[in-house]
C-alpha cells in the first residue's frame, strides 16, 4: 500500500491562476494577452511560462503522477535548489543552476526561473547529433563542481535525503 497524495494538477489552462495566486504573475499582463503556457513531460510534467515575453517567464515543474517516487524526487530536487542558495560550499555551482522561486511541497511543484539562452542536454543531441566540444568543457566543469563540494556540503545533503552514499 502506497501513501496516496492529493494535490492540485496544474495545467495550461490553470497555470495562471496558480502564478497569480502566489504573487508571481501580473493580472495586467494576463489581461493585455501577455501570458503563454506550453507543456511538455520528462521525468515531471513541464511547463514553460511567457517563453517569448521578456517578463513573467518561468520553468515549472510538477511531479507527473501521485507515486511516492516521483513525489520525493521532486522534493529531493526542491531541497537541493534551497541548499545550493544557503550553503557558500556550493555558491560555485550556481551558474549552473536556475534561481528556484518557488517550492511548493503541498502539491508537489517548483517554479524556477525560465533560462531563455539554455536548451536541455535531449533537445541539444536531439536537434544537433553530437556534442560540441563546449558544450562538453561546460558539462564537465558542473560535474567537476558537483563532485567537489566539501565534505560538510555533503553531510549536509545526505542528512535532507538528498543523496545517499553508496557505492555504485
Amino acid at each position: 500500500y502506497g501513501i496516496a497524495f492529493y494535490f492540485m494538477l496544474l495545467t495550461e489552462t490553470n497555470m495562471v491562476h496558480y502564478l497569480l495566486d502566489r504573487g508571481l504573475f501580473d493580472k495586467h499582463a494576463f489581461v493585455n494577452g501577455k501570458f503563454s503556457c506550453d507543456a511538455g513531460n520528462s521525468r515531471h510534467k513541464n511547463y514553460i511560462v511567457n517563453k517569448e515575453f521578456e517578463t513573467n517567464r518561468y520553468f515549472v515543474k510538477q511531479a507527473l503522477g501521485t507515486t511516492t517516487e516521483k513525489i520525493h524526487s521532486l522534493q529531493r530536487e526542491g531541497l537541493f535548489y534551497e541548499l545550493a542558495a544557503a550553503d557558500k560550499s556550493l555558491e560555485p555551482l550556481l551558474k549552473y543552476l536556475p534561481v528556484l522561486l518557488q517550492h511548493d511541497q503541498a502539491n508537489a511543484i517548483l517554479v524556477l526561473e525560465y533560462l531563455a539562452d539554455y536548451t536541455s542536454m535531449y533537445d541539444l543531441l536531439l536537434h544537433q547529433k553530437k556534442l560540441h566540444a563546449a558544450v562538453a568543457a561546460q558539462l564537465a566543469d558542473a560535474l567537476f563542481l558537483l563532485h567537489s563540494v566539501a565534505a560538510e556540503s555533503i553531510d549536509k545533503m545526505t542528512e535532507a535525503g538528498l543523496i545517499s552514499i553508496s557505492k555504485p
